[in-house]
């Protein structure tokens, strides 16, 4: 099977295939002018893996349960208590939106003790790094003219 019936069958990309592959989750064979040939228990494999990756199994619990180093209800059990939990803090933030829609009042007057998110998990802002298309460029650009200074001078 090639990449594209692959692609086609598991609704994958490319890109996705050969991770997995690089990663040792599948190992195709190799046709004679060294293209990749999928057998159908790739295409298992790769289709299993999209499933459990759709319910947020990592690429190491994926190894572990391929492997045979853990059973996959256990790790099915661990998923679903943490998906439990997710549930949980979204019900309650849910309840609190709410409640804060319903008062109708503004920032400068809402009432931080009043509406209590204290049991559910801690926020933490985090600043997302800055990315600067152009300052990269100029960057890049000023890199090459120095670069290039001791030859033209």
């Amino acid at each position: 099977m090639t990449i594209r019936e692959i692609q086609t069958r598991t609704g994958l990309d490319r890109a996705t295939v050969y991770y997995y592959e690089r990663e040792g989750l599948i190992s195709p064979a190799r046709q004679a002018n060294g293209y990749r040939d999928y057998s159908d228990a790739d295409l298992t494999v790769l289709r299993r893996i999209r499933l459990l990756r759709q319910l947020g199994l990592s690429l190491e619990q994926l190894r572990a349960v391929q492997a045979g180093a853990e059973a996959l209800p256990d790790i099915l059990a661990g998923r679903l208590a943490e998906l439990e939990r997710q549930q949980t803090d979204n019900a309650r933030a849910l309840a609190v939106c709410r409640a804060i829609r319903e008062t109708g009042v503004a920032f400068d007057q809402l009432d931080p003790d009043a509406f209590d998110l204290a049991a559910g998990p801690a926020v933490r802002d985090v600043p997302r790094p800055a990315r600067c298309g152009a300052r990269r460029a100029l960057a890049r650009a000023l890199d090459a003219a120095l670069c290039t200074l001791p030859v033209t001078a």
